[in-house]
């Protein structure tokens, strides 16, 4: 059995986002090239804060 790295994209396009799917983060990306939807990164990614202390 082979073990392979998988990649993580930086940022999700705004359709995988919306759908919450895995993003390869090509663009386009393989699962609107796959869905035949626009493509677009639009959206800014969420800033994570400080975790807030109990």
């Amino acid at each position: 059995m082979t073990l392979t790295k998988q990649t993580c994209a930086k940022q999700a396009c705004d359709c995988c986002r919306i759908r919450r799917v895995k993003c390869d983060g090509k663009r386009p990306c393989s699962s609107c090239l796959q869905n035949s939807l626009d493509c677009t990164y639009l959206q800014p990614s969420r800033k994570r804060g400080p975790k807030s202390i109990r």
